[in-house]
């Protein structure tokens, strides 16, 4: 803030037509501080009025779909907030974010890069025929995670089948971003997918549905998503008896076929047969879906959540209901010599009937 007689100067150099840039120099404060002076929006010994911080409402959201999905680009993210009427700039955004101290997560994949392969000449420029194992996508599945699954099923390795596709294929893979469509990749997916289509032996429409990678090609590029392991029931019935990397809806925490709880990649799955509310309100959030987007669902879910395990628990919650499913939980999943559940991903499963009940409440809330 200025002193009256550094504003009086400012003011009297203004009036004989100095410039902006001239006045800072010479009282040693900004430009914008010149301009509130000269504009009369602030006064000798005043401090500036706190802008609003658009951001604030939204910093719930960003972080549940930064933990939801660590490869989640500041790009991505501000299309999804922008769906949610968060007007900021892509600067804007990236000063919020850091200054809300909401960063992505590390990647540790994303520095190990896959080996070059080596130069292959093949007649008109692939294989004639496919792999002779074909290896079915599962659905959401990371693009390296098929790659490595089909080269393993031909007993080749990954680099190996890397030689028969083209370059693209190695750039997505060192990028770790399955679902980013850079503008300089856009233009070979097509090929790409078509290539692979060849190799595998399994149709481009397969490829495209149930890869992410190819998202751009069905139409749901900008769809949520979050990073987790597919069922593991789901996968056994298939035959698949390794853990699968996969990006599914973000809305989409259970396996309603089979009862479990499918949180991030790398953690133990719960069984829920004990707790069959948490399954009904994974139904009640696909129905909210016909009536509102994703991203309004997530962004009433994550306040919900919020207002559910804060400092100031909303009163319509009783504790007692999602506390004794925690304990039911805890009682199902917990074998003898086995490691008991996280107790995070405890809560998040016991506290979600609460959670989607109240953001229900509030969509509805906001319609009215």
């Amino acid at each position: 803030m200025l002193t009256r007689e550094q504003a009086e100067l400012l003011l009297a150099l203004r009036a004989s037509g100095e410039g902006i840039g001239e006045i800072a120099r010479q009282l040693g404060v900004s430009r914008p501080t010149v301009r509130s002076y000269a504009r009369g929006q602030r006064a000798p010994g005043s401090k500036p009025r706190p802008k609003p911080d658009y951001f604030a409402p939204f910093a719930g959201y960003c972080r549940q779909r930064l933990t939801d999905d660590p490869h989640l680009s500041r790009a991505l993210l501000r299309q999804e907030l922008a769906a949610l009427g968060y007007p900021g700039s892509r600067m804007s955004l990236s000063r919020a974010l850091d200054r809300h101290e909401l960063l992505q997560l590390a990647c540790q994949n994303r520095h190990d890069q896959p080996p070059a392969p080596m130069s292959l000449h093949l007649p008109g420029g692939g294989p004639a025929r496919p792999l002779p194992v074909t290896v079915s996508p599962a659905g959401g599945e990371a693009l390296s995670s098929y790659l490595s699954r089909t080269a393993a099923a031909n007993h080749i390795t990954a680099t190996a089948l890397l030689t028969l596709l083209p370059p693209w294929f190695r750039t997505k893979i060192r990028e770790c971003d399955d679902r980013g469509q850079h503008f300089k990749l856009r233009p070979e997916a097509p090929g790409a997918l078509g290539r692979l289509a060849v190799v595998t032996g399994v149709t481009s429409e397969v490829l495209a549905h149930a890869l992410p990678a190819f998202a751009y090609f069905v139409g749901d590029s900008a769809a949520p998503t979050r990073a987790t392991t597919a069922c593991q029931r789901c996968l056994a019935a298939s035959g698949i008896r390794q853990p699968v990397p996969v990006l599914l809806p973000a809305h989409l925490r259970i396996c309603t076929r089979h009862r479990l709880w499918l949180p991030g990649r790398g953690r133990p799955q719960l069984d829920l047969s004990r707790c069959p509310d948490i399954t009904a309100a994974q139904h009640q959030a696909r129905h909210l879906l016909r009536s509102y987007t994703p991203q309004q669902l997530i962004f009433a879910h994550a306040t919900a959540v919020e207002h559910i395990t804060g400092p100031a628990p909303d009163p319509r919650i009783r504790p007692g209901n999602w506390q004794q499913r925690a304990t039911l939980l805890q009682a199902g999943n917990t074998r003898p010599g086995s490691t008991p559940p996280a107790q995070d991903q405890l809560i998040s499963a016991a506290i979600y009937p609460d959670a989607i009940a109240l953001a229900a409440s509030r969509l509805a809330a906001m319609q009215r």
